[in-house]
């Protein structure tokens, strides 16, 4: 009776488990760079919840809030910047503010002579060919980007849920990190002489 009772047990456990990493499994990046920023940050942590008495909520609280203000705004800003940056070329070079072949044609005759012969003997002079491969793939890159502007915006929403389950995760993982620490240690079930020294 007790064997069947461990069987039962050990494979209720192994479903719980693969249940368990079926729902977390949309987010195991977000986990990971939730665990990273949580190791990378605890040091904070821990001078502010000795500057708060000991308040660990108010601590971790106080990181969260700094983590969102030194890396989060910042990456997106940039992001958004480079966004736009790479919206405004795409426009000039579409309204012909921006001309490639000129800005080769003064490249290539900076460059020395025995350069331009070996280029030439390559056929990458050849500048009406650049200008028609360029505006070719132009008009897939703007092909693309209408067809995938829909993907663009649930990508948004998917960053945006990310962003708030790292967000949230960082926050237990700071105020309650010592103690689960503790609770997985305790539960390995190796002694103090079987654990592997650092």
């Amino acid at each position: 009776m007790k064997k069947s009772e461990d069987r039962a047990f050990m494979l209720l456990l192994v479903l719980a488990t693969i249940g368990f990493a079926w729902v977390l499994a949309p987010f195991y990046g977000t986990i990971l760079w939730g665990l990273v920023v949580a190791i990378l940050f605890n040091p904070l942590n821990l001078r502010l919840r000795k500057a708060t008495g000991q308040r660990k909520g108010l601590a971790s609280v106080a990181t969260v809030m700094l983590v969102i203000v030194i890396v989060i705004l910042p990456l997106i800003l940039v992001s958004a910047a480079l966004a736009q940056q790479a919206s405004g070329a795409y426009r000039m070079v579409q309204s012909g503010e921006l001309d490639f072949v000129l800005y080769l044609q003064r490249i290539l005759d900076a460059l020395p002579s025995w350069m331009r012969e070996l280029l030439n003997y390559f056929g990458l002079t050849d500048l009406a060919s650049v200008k028609e491969k360029v505006t070719a793939a132009l008009a897939h890159a703007s092909h693309l980007i209408a067809a995938k502007a829909l993907g663009i915006g649930l990508g948004a929403f998917d960053f945006a849920v990310g962003l708030g389950v790292m967000l949230y995760l960082l926050f237990y993982l700071l105020r309650d990190g010592d103690d689960l620490l503790k609770r997985i240690k305790g539960a390995v079930p190796l002694g103090l002489n079987r654990r592997p020294s650092c």
